[in-house]
């Protein structure tokens, strides 16, 4: 489970619009693919979307 504040947190954001995108994002990958809902692919993912 990954939240928004997880993400503030470990990738050094602030509250905002990317953060919301990068939920979405993440949640559409898990729906797509299941077998990507465990942490550390989550934070790869997240990491990729944020730093594209």
């Amino acid at each position: 489970h990954t939240s928004g504040e997880i993400l503030i947190k470990n990738f050094n954001l602030k509250p905002g619009k990317l953060i919301g995108d990068t939920l979405s994002f993440l949640l559409n990958k898990v729906l797509e693919n299941p077998s990507l809902n465990d942490e550390e692919s989550l934070f790869k993912l997240a990491k990729e979307f944020i730093y594209k």
